[in-house]
């Protein structure tokens, strides 16, 4: 009877909500965050976007108290549970970069006016020293979502966009991330220092090349879905996985 009370007041996280810049402590220009809560269910979208214009925008669904929750973080695979800890929603998070774990600790609460939803944050990359973000996001009302999703083509935004061209500007760093993690690479491996439109290196040419095969392999053997990924062969390694 105690446990039934207690989730029926738990707080409904549910809205649309903006950053306020000056109450969180983010290196990010803006944000904006889309959650929905029914009963168990919880889908959360955020949208991080630099001074320029150009972002990343991040879309999980979770099943509250349900075990182990899978979803994507910058296309790698991530792995998270999902629990109240009092009136905190606690999500914690391990995302599998190549051979190094991000594992994360979020805390979601709700002021009591229900105006306020702040997203406390611990990271830790690897072995490299724990570090803390904070983003504190003001209520918003629900048609400021499309204001929050209205974004530039990839091509308008960066030159010699090629393949890529028609995707959301600020979803190109996701993809291109993608790439360096699957095959555990930097951006230097097929860009030019400083001119990173430049096609002198061949394996920018390879990039483009593979990234056809993906796109043509899940068009007609899996639907046009995203089965099919940079990771899928090459796991972390440069080399394609193989059995021999």
């Amino acid at each position: 009877m105690v446990a039934g009370l207690a989730a029926q007041n738990r707080p409904d996280l549910s809205g649309v909500w903006q950053l306020n810049k000056e109450r969180s402590q983010v290196d990010i220009h803006m944000a904006w965050a889309k959650v929905e809560m029914v009963g168990s269910s919880l889908s959360i979208s955020l949208r991080t976007f630099n001074e320029n214009g150009t972002g990343e925008g991040f879309d999980w669904h979770f099943t509250i108290g349900a075990g182990e929750n899978s979803n994507t973080m910058h296309g790698a695979p991530m792995k998270s549970r999902v629990q109240w800890e009092g009136d905190a929603l606690v999500v914690q998070s391990e995302t599998l970069f190549g051979s190094d774990t991000l594992k994360t600790l979020d805390r979601w609460t709700l002021s009591e006016d229900g105006r306020v939803l702040t997203f406390r944050e611990k990271h830790q990359n690897g072995n490299e020293p724990e570090g803390t973000s904070v983003f504190v996001f003001e209520r918003r009302t629900a048609s400021s979502w499309s204001d929050a999703q209205s974004r530039k083509r990839a091509e308008e935004v960066y030159k010699n966009i090629q393949i890529l061209k028609g995707i959301p500007a600020d979803r190109l760093p996701a993809v291109m991330g993608l790439f360096t993690r699957s095959l555990s690479v930097n951006c230097a491996h097929c860009h030019v220092d400083g001119d990173f439109a430049s096609d002198s290196k061949p394996a920018k040419l390879a990039a483009r090349k593979m990234y056809e095969m993906v796109k043509t392999t899940n068009r007609d053997s899996f639907g046009g879905s995203d089965a099919v990924t940079c990771w899928t062969c090459h796991r972390g390694s440069l080399k394609p996985a193989s059995d021999d």
